[in-house]
């Protein structure tokens, strides 16, 4: 009895200790590059094609840098596919160590538009350069009629990343990862709505822009250097009026002598 106890314990353990997610990758060959069907081999450099991973454009998670374990990454495959049914966009999230020997930003559009993802949508990507994680956020577009740029625009985009590189100091990544998603369909809501201006705050929220504060502030700094100008001026005249008065006097002064003195020469 205490025999199948003990195996039962490490079966158990088995499925339950974390370990980190794994990501199933396909060999690309000159001769099959692997390519989405509506990417044309002549389009493309072969050296770059093979510099890429080639997955399965269904999992969502790519995780090489080994950031988050399996429990959380299955947690963040139903979020991401939320994600897809809410916006009818896709969204990849790419952690790695190594860009072989691209830019970062070349290596994260690569991955989207070498794989089979949907035309439309929006990528994370860590780079894990040393001891630094470098984050980049990208949206694609195919088709002139696709609004996702408008969507997501340089200044969101801006947001996500700053909030996620103050995530990513603390090492929560799964948070982190949480929160990519989370304010991709929040965004969306409010530019397809038309909710009004929002940005992406410090803690990672959806704020409104209030504009009367901008505007107070700019006033306040406007209304400050007119009154420390009309001072300034103002000083200037009640020196003027000072050396002026002392003038006046001096040749009144000088005056009522020189009328003294003729006044005795004429005696």
């Amino acid at each position: 009895m205490k025999k199948y106890l003990l195996i039962g314990l490490f079966i158990f353990g088995l499925f339950n200790i974390d370990v980190n997610a794994s990501t199933k990758t396909f060999e690309r060959t000159e001769s099959n590059l692997l390519l989405p069907s509506w990417v044309k081999t002549e389009d493309v450099r072969k050296d770059v094609v093979l510099k890429t991973y080639a997955v399965d454009p269904n999992e969502k998670i790519y995780d090489f840098a080994e950031y988050i374990n399996d429990g959380d990454e299955l947690k963040l495959y139903s979020y991401a596919k939320e994600y897809i049914d809410h916006t009818s966009y896709d969204i990849v999230i790419l952690t790695v160590k190594d860009l072989n020997g691209l830019e970062p930003l070349d290596y994260m559009y690569n991955f989207y538009d070498y794989n089979s993802f949907g035309r439309n949508g929006i990528i994370l990507m860590i780079y894990r350069n040393g001891n630094n994680n470098e984050v980049y956020v990208g949206t694609t577009k195919y088709g002139e009629d696709s609004k996702i740029e408008e969507i997501y625009t340089r200044a969101y985009i801006k947001g996500i990343v700053d909030h996620l590189r103050n995530r990513f100091k603390t090492n929560d990544y799964y948070q982190g990862f949480h929160d990519f998603i989370k304010l991709g369909i929040g965004i969306y809501d409010i530019q397809t709505n038309d909710n009004g201006n929002y940005r992406v705050n410090a803690n990672g929220e959806l704020v409104k822009n209030v504009y009367w504060l901008d505007y107070l502030v700019i006033s306040i700094a406007i209304t400050s250097i007119v009154v420390v100008v009309l001072i300034y001026i103002n000083s200037l005249n009640a020196k003027k009026s000072i050396t002026k008065d002392y003038l006046n006097k001096s040749t009144l002064v000088v005056n009522k002598v020189s009328e003294e003195i003729v006044d005795d020469i004429e005696k």
